[in-house]
């Protein structure tokens, strides 16, 4: 794959924006669109959160969180340049509460980013499923990748903290 993702690189050189139009599917429009979309409400839904969490590892946690989905949001604005997709209003720059709201407490912030981050593997996925693009299969497979892992070390941090909800245990 990377072998085609440089092909397709060194043929791209000296086309303009509409030339590459016609390298892309519109599915992969779509997919690179929704994903910077729901990039750009979950960094705003996470800096809102962001604003009440108490608990010091759980605010590491966070701001790694918001610095991948910085990244993932450059990488997706970057091609979407390439490619001429119009791009979707960006969030406010950052979120400052004046309320303590009590509901908002740990575990329901943490449970919120984690059902978050497992319901958007399956985005991930489907992106990576339907590019026929190998430069944009591959940014759809490193950010899967990328995802999994955020995935794997909040499922372990979750367990620690007793914020994951186990299923019942199979008796016979």
């Amino acid at each position: 794959m990377k072998f085609t993702k440089l092909l397709e690189g060194i043929s791209d050189l000296g086309d303009s924006v509409q030339d590459k139009q016609r390298t892309i599917s519109a599915l992969e429009v779509g997919h690179i669109w929704d994903k910077l979309v729901a990039r750009y409400d979950i960094v705003e839904y996470t800096n809102i959160l962001n604003g009440f969490v108490k608990d010091p590892d759980l605010k590491l946690l966070m701001a790694g969180g918001i610095k991948v989905l910085d990244r993932h949001i450059k990488d997706l604005e970057k091609i979407s340049t390439k490619y001429g997709i119009p791009m979707p209003q960006k969030p406010p720059a950052g979120f400052v509460s004046t309320t303590n709201v009590e509901a908002l407490n740990d575990r329901y912030i943490f449970r919120r980013v984690f059902t978050g981050v497992q319901s958007f593997l399956p985005v991930h996925m489907l992106g990576f499923t339907q590019a026929p693009s190998s430069t944009i299969r591959e940014l759809f497979k490193a950010h899967l990748i990328e995802e999994m892992q955020i995935y794997d070390e909040l499922l372990e941090y979750g367990k620690f903290k007793g914020w994951i909800v186990d299923p019942p245990a199979y008796r016979i």
